[in-house]
């Protein structure tokens, strides 16, 4: 897990979400958005398996729902996602507008732990039952790389040399 101690300070930009990501990084991190593929092969599985459809993987599969809408919020750096009526809601019942973009990075790791360790467990209660059946394992592996790839961003070292020059 990445592990900031004190977030970049820089003053409001005036469009709500303060920017520390370049462009090129809030593109890069958008192209590679590999969570309407997770959404999918998880509702997929639930279909295919009924029994494992319980309160706790039914609120797994809604963390990922929502680390999905905090990620694009954070790579959004035009502050013009749009959205449908009920994200919006859902986004503003998680009150996280007033963080910065680095920050809601930092929320999206920590989700991805939780969301990973959940899968795993899901795909150890119910293995497959056939070779080709590995799906789940595709998600906590791809899972695994986002994780990896956000947290080498949130390293501190790379963080510092964010700051505005005084």
């Amino acid at each position: 897990m990445a592990e900031i101690l004190q977030f970049p300070i820089r003053a409001m930009n005036g469009s709500g979400i303060e920017r520390y990501l370049t462009n090129l990084e809030c593109l890069s991190l958008g192209m590679c958005d590999p969570f309407p593929e997770w959404l999918e092969v998880i509702d997929d599985w639930l279909e295919k398996h009924p029994q494992a459809r319980t309160t706790r993987n039914t609120t797994l599969r809604s963390l990922l729902a929502d680390t999905w809408l905090v990620f694009h919020m954070a790579c959004d750096e035009t502050g013009r996602l749009s959205m449908r009526p009920h994200l919006h809601r859902r986004w503003a019942q998680l009150q996280y507008h007033v963080l910065s973009d680095v920050e809601l990075l930092v929320i999206v790791v920590d989700n991805l732990a939780d969301i990973r360790h959940g899968v795993a467990e899901l795909s150890q209660q119910y293995p497959p039952e056939v070779r080709d059946d590995l799906s789940l394992f595709g998600v906590e592996q791809g899972i695994a790389r986002l994780k990896h790839q956000l947290e080498r961003l949130l390293d501190p070292d790379v963080l510092a040399s964010r700051q505005p020059e005084w």
